[in-house]
């Protein structure tokens, strides 16, 4: 199962996660994790990341995940903040697990 790829676009009011393929695979859901706003030099750690949102299959982008980034964190983070957000896919026939892939994110204004 090939890990996912995609982009991440965070400015004020706009949360949107886009996929190269459009759509979330028939036998796939893709987890989406991020972190609370760290200070911009700070280096990545596992333990900083909560879970945003499990996307199911055929889930279709861009997907603007706004409420859940605010159901889970409370506040959105503040323009020029630094977050670190990962995708992982799963297999939902053979349950494997795909890589985490970790990113900084710098939300823009």
């Amino acid at each position: 199962m090939p890990d996912p790829e995609g982009t991440i676009s965070i400015s004020a009011g706009t949360y949107d996660l886009d996929w190269s393929s459009g759509a979330v695979g028939a036998d796939t859901s893709v987890i989406l994790w991020m972190s609370q706003p760290v200070s911009p030099g700070r280096a990545f750690a596992y333990s900083n990341l909560r879970l945003c949102e499990v996307l199911l299959p055929a889930q279709t982008f861009p997907y603007d995940f706004q409420a859940s980034l605010i159901k889970r964190m409370g506040v959105p983070p503040p323009v020029g903040s630094k977050i670190w957000m990962a995708v992982q896919s799963v297999s939902r026939i053979a349950g494997n697990i795909g890589m985490l892939q970790p990113f900084p994110v710098v939300v823009g204004a």
